[in-house]
């Protein structure tokens, strides 16, 4: 018989108490794993003494959430400030309401080509979708300017009533696009091979900047230059 050492001891409330630490496997998700324990618990309290109490000593998931959300807030803010920057300097709603239909769509598409990459919504992904904001908007501007340079052209030195060849005018600018974003993922895509803490970090930011850019690209090209053709006045244009 002996003395059993105390290595760690417990205390809430100036009372002793029982810490129980339940932790996710690998490549679990931390939100969905807190959840499902808190549901756990919600069954379990009907079945305690009125004397025992359960409370969350440290819930990691609070963390992921506020950081997710504000990441998350800031891509909104940052695509209304773009929008309000297009409308004071260009001082023209359409062009403004292109960009703002644009840049959601980018987003959007960005998302479900990362789901189906088997990347999340997480802090790094979403920080490389906020990140890409402000080339989205430039990839969506500069299509507009030519497309809208070019319509009026074409309605003041163009055959009198045939419709503006907008796949023509929109190839134009296929080179120019292709070079710009090209250059850009190439910055980022390194990255994307980095291995250990780094990689884990920067990889997903990496993918998520590469994949927006390129469906950037794909919408200025082949999207922009329909939505220009169709809201685009040539006073717009000309002022």
């Amino acid at each position: 018989l002996g003395q059993a050492p105390e290595w760690t001891r417990v205390n809430a409330d100036g009372k002793d108490a029982v810490l129980l630490n339940i932790m996710q496997q690998r490549g679990a998700n931390t939100v969905a794993m807190v959840t499902a324990v808190q549901d756990k618990l919600a069954l379990l309290r009907a079945s305690l003494p009125p004397d025992i109490t359960i409370r969350p000593y440290y819930d990691q998931s609070e963390l992921i959430v506020s950081s997710a959300g504000s990441v998350r807030d800031a891509i909104v803010i940052g695509a209304v400030l773009a929008g309000l920057v297009l409308l004071v300097f260009l001082r023209n709603k359409r062009i403004t309401l292109i960009v703002s239909l644009v840049l959601p769509m980018v987003l959007l598409i960005s998302g479900v080509a990362l789901h189906l990459a088997g990347q999340s919504l997480n802090i790094m992904t979403l920080g490389g979708m906020a990140a890409a904001v402000g080339l989205v908007v430039d990839d969506a501007v500069v299509m507009i300017e030519h497309m809208a340079r070019r319509l009026v052209q074409h309605t003041h030195e163009g055959p009198t009533g045939q419709s503006p060849p907008v796949l023509k005018f929109a190839m134009e600018m296929f080179r120019p696009l292709t070079g710009s974003s090209a250059a850009t993922v190439g910055v980022f895509l390194p990255l994307a091979f980095l291995s250990g803490v780094a990689g884990g970090f920067f990889r997903p930011l990496a993918i998520t900047m590469a994949f927006t850019l390129m469906v950037s690209y794909c919408v200025a090209l082949f999207v922009v230059p329909i939505l220009t053709k169709m809201l685009v006045r040539p006073e717009d244009a000309e002022s």
